[in-house]
C-alpha cells in the first residue's frame, strides 16, 4: 500500500477553481459569433452557423453540468476524508475530547 495523502482544502480549492472557470463559460457568446460572420455564400454561413450554435450549449449546458457536477464531487470527497480521519481519532481517543474510550 502507498502512503497516500489528501488534503481536504487542496479538494475544495480545485472544486472552487472548477466553478470560478464554469462561470465565465456563461459570458461565453459562440452563436453571436457566427451571426455577425460574413462568408459570401449562404451555405457556408448557415453550416457555421449551425457549428457555433451546437459549440454554445455545448460549453454553456453540458461541459458546464458536467465541470459543476465534478466541483461537487471534490467537496463532498472533502468531507468524506475529513468524517474518516475524525472517525479514526474517535476509535483512539473517545467521541468526545478529554472523554475516555469504553472500559474492557
Amino acid at each position: 500500500m502507498t502512503d497516500m495523502r489528501v488534503e481536504p482544502s487542496e479538494l475544495r480549492s480545485a472544486s472552487g477553481k472548477i466553478k470560478k472557470a464554469v462561470g465565465k463559460g456563461d459570458d461565453t457568446k459562440l452563436a453571436d459569433i457566427a451571426n455577425g460572420a460574413d462568408f459570401g455564400h449562404g451555405d457556408a454561413a448557415k453550416a457555421f452557423s449551425e457549428l457555433m450554435a451546437t459549440w454554445d450549449v455545448a460549453v454553456t449546458k453540458t461541459l458546464k453540468k458536467d465541470a459543476e457536477s465534478s466541483a461537487e464531487k471534490l467537496n463532498d470527497n472533502a468531507a468524506s476524508y475529513e468524517r474518516s480521519e475524525q472517525q479514526s481519532q474517535n476509535h483512539f481517543t473517545g467521541p468526545a475530547a478529554g472523554v475516555p474510550g469504553p472500559l474492557y
